[in-house]
């Protein structure tokens, strides 16, 4: 594996020092990034990707901000041109406290960032479907259902990898 994401797992893991997750598992808060970076490297995504998908909640449920984080990556080395892409992507997937009322779907402006953040989504929210009961999954349906149009508007149906995670945050909300 990368030195750079075994870097990125230990500022991750600090980062979320304490946090646990909601859910009957009450798993170390690191499980869940973990979780999602493991379905994108099982989806043949970049290390770049892999790096955006660890950090994608550092921002919004730590005290860390992007520039500790621009700061973290440039002092372990990641290579200048791939920091603006890992940074564009946690700035895309990160949700403003006062904004956690809205759409995060809407706020997210997928639309327009790097492509492999609609992934890093996909996988957040296929994670975090495992831990919701019913209710919650039909409150998230909308979300899920904005999220997937945006994917069919920027992916290739063809390549079947991305296609692959598509399909599962497809079954997971799909109506009972």
């Amino acid at each position: 594996m990368n030195p750079w994401i075994y870097a990125i797992i230990n500022f991750t893991t600090k980062a979320h020092d304490g946090q646990r997750r909601k859910g009957p598992d009450n798993d170390p808060y690191i499980c869940h990034p973990l979780r999602v970076t493991k379905m994108l490297a099982d989806h043949y995504c970049s290390e770049i990707t892999q790096m955006a998908a660890i950090l994608h909640d550092v921002v919004e449920d730590t005290q860390y901000t992007l520039k500790d984080i621009e700061k973290f990556l440039r002092k372990i080395g990641v290579l200048e041109g791939m920091i603006p892409l890992i940074l564009n992507m946690v700035d895309a997937l990160t949700i403003p406290k006062e904004e956690h009322k809205i759409s995060a779907t809407r706020r997210l402006g997928l639309e327009t960032v790097h492509q492999d953040a609609v992934l890093i989504k996909i996988a957040d929210m296929i994670d975090n479907s495992q831990e919701h009961t019913e209710e919650k999954l039909a409150k998230n349906r909308e979300r899920a259902k904005v999220l997937l149009e945006i994917f069919d508007r920027r992916f290739n149906k063809h390549d079947p990898f991305p296609n692959d995670l598509a399909n599962i945050l497809r079954a997971r909300y799909a109506k009972p």
